[in-house]
């Protein structure tokens, strides 16, 4: 367990970095809390409560899972190269059928794919909800065409 406190502190010391802040100015950020505790935190003296964890992992723009584990879920994988692979319409085989599907679906929309390059600086939630936004829109737009399969 002292390994995993560890490794947490690595990853918000990494993100308060990231974020140009001090620990007094992190600590504050993140619900008032003391230059002391931001350094137990990164030195892996203590955990932080899980609604902090959550705060700094928005934050930071990335998941709570990751924040913890050092590892993304299996959804939010590789973003950049999805958003790449969403704007120039190339489904690589290492993707899930359903990013696939919304490469294709991109593919033929000329607005969303405008959308696509500036998104890549959203949190990953964010934009696994703006890839869900776009694959229930386009099957409803499927539904509602006469001879098309949703």
């Amino acid at each position: 367990m002292d390994n995993l406190r560890k490794e947490i502190g690595q990853r918000i010391f990494a993100i308060r970095k990231k974020l140009k802040l001090r620990q007094e100015e992190f600590g504050q950020k993140i619900g008032g809390k003391s230059k002391a505790a931001i350094s137990k935190y990164e030195n892996g003296e203590t955990y932080p409560p899980i609604d902090t964890l959550v705060v700094i992992a928005d934050m930071g723009g990335t998941s709570l899972e990751h924040l913890i584990t050092g590892k993304e879920p299996e959804s939010c994988v590789d973003h950049d190269g999805v958003i790449s692979a969403i704007a120039v319409g190339d489904p690589a085989e290492e993707y899930s059928p359903e990013i696939k599907s919304l490469i294709e679906i991109t593919k033929n929309n000329p607005l969303i794919k405008l959308m696509i390059p500036g998104m890549a600086d959203l949190p990953a939630e964010l934009q696994l909800k703006f890839y869900e936004l776009i694959r229930d829109a386009e099957i409803k737009n499927r539904e509602g065409r006469p001879g098309s399969r949703p």
